[in-house]
């Protein structure tokens, strides 16, 4: 599982260089921690490099790719916080490109920054 810390404004939470609107899925889930930061999780096997509806676009940095025949890790960089990604081999993109890739809304979990118990998933 991905964690990368953020910071929830207005319904939406900010890391790096994304903002993502939580509103289509857990929008109201995150009303108590305005202001505070919380846990962004997602599990490497559930991205999509190809645009979808009803997912949340993450745009990060490549820093390395590794093949392992079946699948690519694709390790980003996200603000400060690193992530890794499991690609279809065909689909690996080059170090250093910056990438969008999404995460169906069911895919997401949220969790406390201090208690690390899960907010919405």
């Amino acid at each position: 599982m991905n964690f990368v810390r953020s910071k929830v404004s207005g319904g939406k939470i900010i890391f790096g260089e994304n903002t993502i609107d939580l509103n289509p899925k857990l929008g109201g889930k995150t009303a108590d921690y305005e202001g505070k930061e919380i846990i962004f999780g997602f599990r490497p096997e559930s991205i999509d490099l190809n645009s979808q509806e009803q997912a949340y676009k993450i745009t990060a940095d490549v820093e390395l790719t590794e093949m392992l025949g079946d699948n690519t890790n694709v390790y980003i960089t996200t603000g400060e916080d690193k992530a890794i990604l499991k690609v279809d081999p065909h689909d690996t993109p080059e170090i250093d490109d910056t990438i969008d890739f999404y995460i169906p809304y069911e895919n997401v979990y949220l969790f406390d920054s201090e208690t690390e118990f899960r907010i919405a998933c």
